[in-house]
């Protein structure tokens, strides 16, 4: 509905003052494992490529610099991408959830407004977040062959580290950037 409704805003402004121009730009990046991860870019799963980094801009605050940008006319265009990134994501199989999110995702909207008369630019960005599925502890084990391999799952600033036999809790120090992230 965000989405519908940006795209109705855009087009009423922009038919209010013909001359000013309104780009609607979409990135999509994942946090998993201390990692960021660009949804939009198809070579992220193989690491073949200059992962995304965390930076800290004088005006804008802690941004992700190196994101695949896509410019979107419309709102189904920009459902299309939150379906495709969403789609990219981080996955497992828990005994509560078949396709548990593993990840933090955020859907990053870039508007920018253009006013060639006054010579000025506004920028805004609104991030949607989803975060990482955060099952009941005691159904959190695997039931795919990723049983046997260590998971870590964040919740709420523990750590819970599984494997087919046992749990372990323990407080976790988080890296800085993906924290202020």
């Amino acid at each position: 509905r965000l989405v519908d409704d940006l795209f109705l805003a855009s087009k009423g402004l922009q038919n209010k003052h013909p001359t000013r121009r309104i780009v609607i730009e979409c990135m999509f990046f994942e946090i998993y494992n201390e990692k960021v991860r660009d949804l939009f870019n198809k070579k992220s799963k193989s690491g073949d490529y200059d992962a995304p980094r965390i930076r800290q801009h004088p005006t804008r605050g802690v941004m992700v610099e190196g994101l695949m940008r896509k410019e979107v006319e419309d709102a189904e265009t920009a459902k299309r991408l939150i379906e495709k990134g969403t789609n990219e994501r981080a996955m497992a199989e828990t005994k509560m959830n078949a396709h548990s999110s593993r990840s933090h995702a955020i859907f990053q909207i870039c508007i920018t407004q253009k006013d060639p008369l006054k010579g000025t630019q506004k920028t805004s960005f609104i991030n949607l977040v989803d975060l990482a599925g955060s099952e009941k502890i005691s159904c959190l084990l695997y039931t795919s062959d990723a049983a046997d391999e260590e998971d870590s799952v964040d919740l709420g600033g523990r750590r819970i580290i599984t494997n087919k036999n046992n749990i372990h809790k323990y407080k976790v120090r988080r890296s800085v950037e993906t924290t202020q992230l």
